[in-house]
């Protein structure tokens, strides 16, 4: 068995689908997946009224040798709603001195 080594033993990432809006970058040689900032909630999965959203995104894998060899595989980011809820008052007027 050879093992690879050199540019062939070199993984590289990034995001080929998904991420219509780019709210999320890739670290292209750990491929950790970030948030490029406040990701909106009711942008992830229109339709979805659940506590959760997602975001499913295909990353790709590939290697530096010639020809390239790649692999691509799903992932999926939840989102939940943190921050935008309509506030909620105990009683219908307050009275300010």
């Amino acid at each position: 068995m050879i093992l690879n080594s050199g540019k062939f033993s070199k993984v590289r990432y990034e995001i080929i689908s998904g991420d219509k809006g780019g709210n999320f970058s890739i670290d292209s040689t750990t491929g950790e997946i970030r948030p490029r900032g406040t990701v909106d909630f009711e942008l992830a999965n229109l339709g979805d009224d659940s506590d959760a959203r997602s975001f499913n995104l295909t990353v790709r894998a590939y290697d530096l040798g010639d020809p390239t060899l790649f692999s691509d595989v799903p992932v999926t980011i939840y989102v939940t709603d943190e921050n935008d809820h309509e506030p909620i008052f105990d009683q219908p007027f307050y009275m300010v001195c």
